[in-house]
């Protein structure tokens, strides 16, 4: 059992560090439990989501990373975090030139993109279109191919032009529009197109996952998590091969069913509010567990 002090090192706790605490109040596997004490602490995790600092700078001068350095992990769920803490990052560090990959796990999303609209469908009786994209194409080439295909019998919404006003506006009915409209969308789809954007993560594979949809991967640097059985559930297609995106899942439609069942399987046992928590210490302790040097020589 580990004993696990959370933190961030952020102005102000964020919903992910409230999140990941719920989570440990849900947890169903009991094997690890909350302190308030650091230094009776396995694991210092610091839970951050705040963009302002990619390089986790206020994270690596904080009291606690510096008097126990060994036993400090990062949980980060923005897009362009660099991975100078070891930990669980949905940007992918594991996949970047200068990580180690052994400090380093692909990690899940929290709360930062969280779609209260995005729920378990278990029937495809609505499940109209073969595929489904809402969402910016000015993110990543492979998005603008997409948006080039003949999508007849599938949907794809480019929100390029209001993405960003949107989030950046007042206007609460229109996120919510949003919302319902990108959610809407997967529950009538049969697989859900999972393109790379700013980084090769997107919240729209574990979207699919948790609907209950077989995600659509076309992001070359992406890295699976650990834990799923992926191979099972996802069609992986390299960038390159987007243009061949609706004649693979045409042929495959048959599959999409069965797929987004254990899509749905998975999301549960590894990224559920009861398991989350579990899972991300564990990750911690993996890596603990993987170390031959001391964490003060490999964070250099």
């Amino acid at each position: 059992m580990a004993n696990v002090f959370l933190t961030s090192a952020a102005p102000s706790p964020g919903d992910s560090c409230s999140a990941l605490r719920d989570a440990a109040g849900a947890d169903v596997f009991g094997a690890h439990r909350l302190t308030d004490d650091a230094a009776r602490a396995d694991v210092v995790l610091f839970v951050e989501s705040w963009r302002s600092d990619p390089f986790l700078t206020a994270a690596r001068a904080h009291p606690l990373v510096r008097r126990y350095r060994e036993k400090c992990f990062a949980f980060c769920e923005f897009d362009d975090a660099v991975p100078f803490l070891p930990g669980l990052y949905t940007s992918n560090g594991a996949g970047r030139p200068y990580a180690l990959r052994s400090r380093v796990r692909t990690g899940f999303y929290l709360t930062m993109y969280h779609n209260p609209y995005v729920e378990p469908e278990p029937t495809f009786r609505d499940a109209e279109h073969l595929y489904s994209f809402v969402g910016s194409v000015d993110t990543a080439r492979v998005r603008r191919g997409l948006a080039a295909l003949d999508h007849r019998g599938s949907l794809f919404v480019d929100t390029s032009a209001r993405s960003a006003k949107t989030w950046a506006g007042d206007d609460d009915a229109a996120k919510e529009a949003f919302r319902r409209e990108y959610a809407d969308a997967l529950r009538r789809s049969c697989f859900v197109l999972c393109p790379r954007g700013l980084a090769p993560s997107t919240v729209r594979l574990f979207d699919a996952m948790c609907t209950g949809r077989a995600p659509v991967v076309l992001s070359d640097a992406w890295i699976p998590p650990e834990g799923p059985d992926w191979s099972s559930f996802i069609v992986r297609i390299p960038e390159r091969h987007a243009a061949r995106v609706p004649d693979v899942l045409r042929e495959r439609a048959a599959e999409a069913e069965a797929m987004g069942r254990l899509a749905h399987a998975a999301w549960e046992a590894w990224y559920a509010e009861p398991v989350r928590f579990h899972h991300a210490v564990e990750a911690c302790l993996s890596i603990a567990r993987a170390r031959r040097l001391p964490e003060a020589l490999l964070r250099f």
